[in-house]
Formats: structure tokens, sequence, C-alpha cells
């Protein structure tokens, strides 16, 4: 029998590093507002939509879910993707965010700091909550699609006189109420053509594990990473006193609205119009696009690009907003449920 201690499995899972979120602390405080759905409760009052995060420890406590990175395979390690975000770059994120600071305005940025940024940015995009939600609803919307054509097949002949006996017995043993043959096939018409027009109410036709979860990220990864290096890349400096915020959302991409069009969608990443934005730290942030004229330097981030930077990570968070200030502009996310712009459907 091995006499080695049994390895200890990570629990809580921080879906935000704390070695990014410290970077976004202003006197020792951050400030979370909890603008998600599931907080505009009635027991949740106004003033307990935002929190006052003290120092680095208290960043232990926030952005986290527990057993969220856990795998559950045979002969997997079960921290293997706490482990993996922390070697590939997480660990190296100080040393990054130094590289930065000691750029000068004007300062082009060299290939090798923009693969860094832009390993680091796909990692923050594949490993939140915003991102599995994302990867259920396309799963999830797949898969209806594939079950309107089979309904739409397969309902369009009638029931035999043995399936629709099986039928009026099955519903009333799970309803306890009676049904004519009549009544049977009028409801099966009415279900055929909801489900054809792609109205499924709230079901959800498939739960994401988390293992399909993980292994999808993964597979994104590079994905992202090689698309950021390929898009002109600027570094924004924020001037004396103003901050830039992030979410659990923190990297955010769409087309704009006037440049949207049937082979511009809103939300394509591949879109020569396609702009993408991520908050690195309270003071610095990574602004993404393809304009050939664009230059790939270090620049000051004026107060109306600042302020667009706001907008945008605020209307494209999911359920959390992380502020180094208590900012006016954010209390419309704690007074009202706004929700997260984008939404795929069936079609």
């Amino acid at each position: 029998m091995s006499n080695q201690p049994k390895k200890q499995i990570i629990k809580g899972s921080h879906w935000l590093p704390r070695t990014y979120l410290k970077h976004f602390l202003v006197d020792n405080k951050l400030f979370m507002y909890k603008k998600g759905e599931r907080f505009f409760k009635k027991e949740f009052k106004f003033n307990q939509r935002i929190i006052e995060i003290s120092g680095e420890n208290g960043l232990n406590n926030i952005a986290k879910e527990n057993n969220f990175y856990r795998i559950e395979a045979k002969n997997v390690d079960p921290n293997f993707i706490e482990n993996f975000f922390g070697e590939i770059v997480e660990n190296d994120l100080d040393r990054i965010i130094q590289e930065v600071q000691k750029k000068n305005i004007g300062d082009g940025i060299d290939k090798k700091l923009k693969n860094k940024l832009s390993l680091f940015m796909a990692t923050m995009k594949i490993r939140t909550p915003q991102f599995k939600s994302e990867i259920e609803e396309i799963v999830d919307n797949f898969f209806k699609m594939k079950i309107k054509g089979e309904i739409e097949f397969s309902l369009t002949k009638p029931l035999s006189k043995k399936e629709k006996e099986k039928a009026i017995k099955c519903y009333f043993k799970d309803t306890g109420k009676v049904i004519t043959g009549a009544e049977l096939d009028r409801k099966i018409e009415e279900a055929r053509k909801q489900m054809i027009n792609g109205d499924f109410g709230d079901i959800k036709v498939i739960n994401s594990s988390n293992n399909f979860f993980l292994k999808t990220s993964l597979a994104y990864i590079e994905r992202f990473a090689i698309v950021f290096s390929n898009m002109r890349m600027s570094i924004l400096k924020a001037k004396e006193g103003r901050y830039f915020i992030t979410s659990d959302n923190p990297v955010v991409y769409f087309v704009p609205s006037d440049k949207t069009n049937f082979y511009n969608p809103p939300k394509s990443l591949a879109s020569p119009d396609t702009e993408v934005f991520f908050p690195l730290t309270k003071d610095y942030a990574v602004y993404l696009n393809r304009h050939k004229d664009f230059q790939e330097i270090v620049m000051f981030g004026e107060r109306k690009m600042v302020e667009i930077f706001k907008e945008n990570i605020a209307y494209n968070s999911k359920d959390f907003i992380f502020s180094p200030l208590k900012i006016n502009f954010l209390n419309k996310f704690i007074e009202e449920y706004i929700p997260y712009p984008f939404k795929l459907v069936s079609s």
C-alpha cells in the first residue's frame, strides 16, 4: 500500500484569475456589480447588488465556482485544467503586464508580446461561465434544429391504432386525465407546428457536462489565439484618473451595428469589421481590429475610448461587472436587469 498522501483536489475554480483581478484594485479595493438575472429576485435589494472587495485576500472569494474546471475521467488528474491555465500563461501574467508597463506611448508592439497577449486573451475568452453558456446554446440549438427535421418527417404520418392507444394510456399516466383519440391528434399537430416553428418553450434539449465544456474550450484556445494574433493590435493606456473595468466576459468582440448585414452577423469574429476589446488592467487595455492602416503601437486611451470600453465590457457581461471605483454609469445594471445582448436562436 502506498504511503503517499492523497492528492488534494482543487474545489473552488476561479474563472477570472486572482492574478488578473488584482490589477484592477485601487486603494486596495474592487467593486463587484451583480447584474445577472438571478440577482433581481425579490429578496435582493439594490444595495445588495454591489459588493466592495477589500484587498487581494478578498479576491479569493469572488469570480469562482466550485468544481467548474473539475474533470471526471479515468486516469486524468482532476486538477489538470487548473494547472494547465497556470502553466501556459497565468503564472507569467505579472511579467507580461510589466513588459507592457515599460512601453512608452508610441512604442511598437513586437510580435513576441503580441503573441503572449493573444494567448492570454484566448484563455480568458474560453474559461468563463459565459463561454460555457455559449457552448451550451450552440449545441442546444443544433439539436433542436435536428429534432425539428425529425419531427417534421416522423409526424407527417398518423399514428397507428396501437400507437394511439399506447399514447392515450401514457397521457393518462402522466396527467391523470382521459383524452380522446381526436384530442390526441389535435395536441400532436399543435406540438408539431410549435416545434417546427422553433418554439421549444423553456425546454433545453441538452445540458452540457463539464467534461464536454472543458474539452470544447481547450480546442478553441489555439483558434482564438491565432485569430487575435493575426488582427491589428493596439495597447491603450488610460490617462491618470481614468480606469478600465472588467467582467465575467472580459474578451468582447462583435461587428459594429452599422456594419452588420447578411455576410457580417453581429457575433462574427471573421468579419473585416470585427472589433475586439479586452481590459488587461485598470490602466491598460487591448484593442484589435482589421483596419490595414491601424498602427500597432501603445497609445493614450482618450476619454471617449475608455468610455467605449466601459460600455462594451458592461453590456456584454453575463452576471458580474468588476470596477476599480464606484461608477454612476454602472448603477443602471443593478437597478434593472440588462441581459447579455447576443442570443442564438433556432431558425
